[in-house]
């Protein structure tokens, strides 16, 4: 429903996203509250490693510090809002600077 629409930096509505905007609302409109920033979306649900990411699961980048946040949607995809540069998008999992993996959904 999202596809296509801007990157706004602390955007969480259809006039634009940042990455953990996007996924707070995502969450919020399937009944789920989860919190609204990508470093502290990285600390709740449940751990999930790599070889264990099913659809729904929220996947970390940023190593240090963790500064974004995507919904993994299955087949090596996911949904993310990356940057100003860019608009809501679906893309291929990379591994590029990935931090890990959480489980809000179906622990």
């Amino acid at each position: 429903m999202f596809l296509g629409v801007r990157y706004l930096w602390g955007g969480t509505s259809a006039f634009g996203f940042d990455c953990s905007g996007l996924i707070e609302l995502a969450f919020r409109t399937a009944g789920f509250v989860i919190p609204r920033d990508a470093d502290a979306q990285a600390h709740g649900g449940h751990t999930v490693s790599r070889t264990e990411i099913r659809p729904g699961d929220l996947l970390f980048f940023g190593r240090s510090h963790v500064h974004h946040v995507t919904l993994y949607i299955g087949d090596g995809r996911m949904i993310e809002a990356p940057n100003s540069a860019s608009t809501v998008r679906i893309s291929p999992v990379r591994l590029t600077d990935y931090a890990g993996a959480r489980r809000y959904l179906h622990p």
